[in-house]
């Protein structure tokens, strides 16, 4: 198995609040939400946290469950978090994250984001991940991890059950976790790769980002890192003034043929 990532600071932004971590056997996403103060460093709390959680699931061979998991990674964060004087409003930021075990794949889902796996057989399956707010369905909410500290507040004011879910661009019953096996690659993604556009101002669709940034040529090294910028001066080549205005984080593990 190899895994790698890559991280870049969005046009509009003076700091990068997404970040990212990979290990052996797992690879995690994060972005923190921009109208909340120091969730730079939230997502960066909440990132170490579940790769702190997760390594410890996997030297036992025990898959938790979504809610297992993302209980005990908030209030692990949450102890950093206060430990340093930060408001617990720093940790609003989205986690996605993928680990392997005995020869599958599980994805867990906390917010908004992308998820692109590639079977063995090269087809690709691309799920989104979207929230809104109750009655404003067009407004980016994502319902953070964070909100579980607070769920009937955080419910009524953001909508926990308005999640909408993609996959290749049709939208299917919601669901926060899923299970891959017969997987090549698998790969992560934060909002902003829906941030991207062009001259006449029109968007380049993450769809289309995403298999791009996915066209991996080989898996030695830092590979997501090779094909994420390779596919940067791709789009910049289609139009000079293409610029993606929000933070991006990829995360990709390769499983082997």
């Amino acid at each position: 198995m190899e895994t790698d990532n890559f991280l870049k600071i969005g046009s509009s932004h003076k700091v990068c609040e997404d970040y990212t971590l990979v290990g052996d056997n797992y690879i995690i996403i994060s972005d923190g939400c921009s109208s909340a103060k120091m969730t730079d460093v939230g997502a960066r709390i909440l990132t170490i946290s579940a790769a702190t959680v997760i390594k410890r699931y996997i030297e036992q061979r025990f898959i938790p469950t979504y809610e297992v998991f993302g209980d005990i990674v908030l209030h692990t964060a949450l102890a950093h978090s206060r430990a340093l004087n930060l408001p617990d409003s720093s940790l609003y930021a989205t986690l996605l994250i993928a680990f392997h075990i005995d020869g599958y794949t599980h994805v867990y889902v906390y917010g908004d984001g992308h998820v692109v796996s590639e079977s063995n057989d090269g087809k690709k399956c691309h799920i989104s991940y979207e929230y809104g707010r109750p009655n404003k369905p067009e407004l980016n909410a994502p319902y953070y991890l964070a909100y579980w500290m607070d769920p009937k507040q955080y419910t009524d004011q953001f909508g926990k059950d308005n999640l909408q879910v993609y996959e290749n661009g049709s939208e299917v019953v919601p669901f926060n976790s899923h299970v891959y096996d017969d997987t090549k690659t698998l790969t992560l993604f934060t909002d902003g790769i829906e941030s991207f556009r062009c001259c006449d101002e029109c968007d380049l669709k993450a769809l289309y980002v995403a298999h791009e940034l996915t066209s991996y040529k080989n898996y030695k090294g830092e590979f997501v890192q090779r094909r994420c910028k390779a596919a940067m001066k791709y789009f910049k080549r289609l139009d000079p003034a293409v610029t993606h205005t929000d933070d991006i984080a990829v995360a990709s593990m390769y499983l082997g043929e």
